[in-house]
């Protein structure tokens, strides 16, 4: 799994340079996970316990 923030919209927003680091923070993993042979199955999003959104890609290896 590899969880991104919940409200990227909110931190473009009010913090476009943090955007951008998350931007090119999650594209170096995924590419890495692609090369890997990583795929994409589903995206999730919910609340935790204490009410906080979180978001995920869950992924699986397309020999798995």
């Amino acid at each position: 799994m590899v969880e991104i923030p919940a409200d990227m919209q909110a931190i473009r927003r009010n913090d476009p340079e943090l955007a951008r680091s998350w931007r090119y923070h999650t594209r170096d993993v995924f590419e890495r996970l692609f090369a890997d042979g990583y795929l994409i199955m589903i995206f999730v999003s919910y609340h935790d316990r204490d009410d906080h959104s979180r978001s995920y890609y869950l992924l699986a290896h397309r020999d798995g």
